[in-house]
């Protein structure tokens, strides 16, 4: 079964990008399919459909930590 969100999209996110590059540095954006993507879909399907399960939100909760939390992410200990 194809991920719910491999449809095309109808709006675009490039200006909220932009708006979170240039206006306002606390705001940053994660694309949600890199929280929850078609082998993460593949792995945990969704139950109903639309909505993930348990497995589905843990995973979804570790791509947030290491998108957000880790290296370069916008949450990141600060170095140096």
């Amino acid at each position: 079964m194809p991920h719910p969100r491999e449809h095309p999209r109808p709006s675009d996110a490039g200006p909220l990008r932009r708006h979170a590059d240039v206006q306002d540095p606390s705001l940053h954006y994660l694309d949600g399919l890199d929280l929850y993507g078609q082998s993460d879909h593949d792995e945990f399907p969704l139950p109903d459909a639309i909505h993930p399960g348990p497995e589905g939100h843990r995973r979804i909760g570790e791509n947030f930590a290491r998108l957000a939390f880790a290296g370069d992410g916008p949450f990141a200990p600060a170095t140096g």
